[in-house]
């Protein structure tokens, strides 16, 4: 099943423009992502349940399963996206269309490459540090270093992977919606996010919270906690970019999907 792309091209003009023609309605995003899971509960919390086995299974082959956890996670989870969208506005609870981001497994890829890229770029003062001050014959990594300078870079460091974190936070979206390469996608994800920055800031710390609270509640609020986040980011992109399908729409959309 493919996807075209629903995203209108004045809603991309105006992420350019510095006037805002939307609110960014953090806590409303998360009360409708609530009531929209509720009607379907079941496959949402089966879906994370199930990704989530998927994800970690992986952690049993040697080596390279530390290496493909993190990216499979993000692009079996990105599947929320799809589902929520074809529920949405076709009305149709296809568990199917959960795995529906393997589609893109090429592009989201790269988003993730991209951004751990960046991440150990981020890191380099901190790795640099820890190596120029080790007497690597006598000593661990870190055993005789300054601890004031070490957490300094530690928060430096941790401070840019988040800001990298909330400025690729739309990317998927706007491959899986704009029919967007990778580098594209960032942009554009960078755009809207400066437009909005402070209000995405706050989504993204409670989006944070929820998971780490799910996870306090013996893990089983963490399934239901992934498809809140991830259907609430859904909803901001919506509504931010003005995703509305008309009704007498729905059929020739769903030409386009094969």
């Amino acid at each position: 099943m493919t996807y075209r792309n629903i995203i209108p091209q004045e809603s991309l003009k105006e992420i350019s423009q510095k006037e805002r023609k939307k609110v960014f309605d953090i806590f409303g995003y998360f009360r409708k992502a609530w009531e929209l899971i509720r009607e379907d509960f079941s496959a949402y919390f089966l879906f994370s349940f199930m990704g989530t086995a998927i994800i970690i299974s992986l952690l049993i082959i040697p080596l390279i399963g530390y290496l493909v956890y993190y990216p499979a996670g993000y692009i079996l989870y990105s599947g929320i996206y799809l589902f929520t969208y074809k529920k949405k506005y076709h009305h149709e609870s296809n568990f199917g269309s959960f795995f529906d981001g393997i589609q893109f497994i090429g592009p989201l890829l790269k988003v993730y490459g991209i951004y751990f890229f960046f991440c150990l770029i981020f890191s380099l003062p901190l790795l640099a540090y820890g190596f120029l001050t080790t007497d690597w014959l006598t000593q661990y990594p870190f055993e005789n270093t300054n601890e004031n300078i070490v957490s300094i870079l530690i928060v430096f460091s941790l401070f840019l992977c988040i800001y990298l974190s909330i400025t690729f936070i739309f990317a998927p979206l706007f491959i899986f919606f704009g029919r967007m390469d990778a580098s594209t996608a960032i942009e554009y994800s960078r755009k809207l996010v400066h437009k909005h920055f402070f209000q995405v800031l706050l989504f993204y710390i409670f989006q944070n919270i929820l998971l780490a609270l799910g996870m306090l509640l013996a893990c089983v609020g963490f399934f239901i906690a992934i498809p809140i986040t991830h259907v609430a980011a859904y909803l901001a992109f919506e509504d931010i970019l003005d995703l509305k399908i008309q009704q007498n729409e729905t059929d020739e959309i769903l030409r386009h999907l094969i």
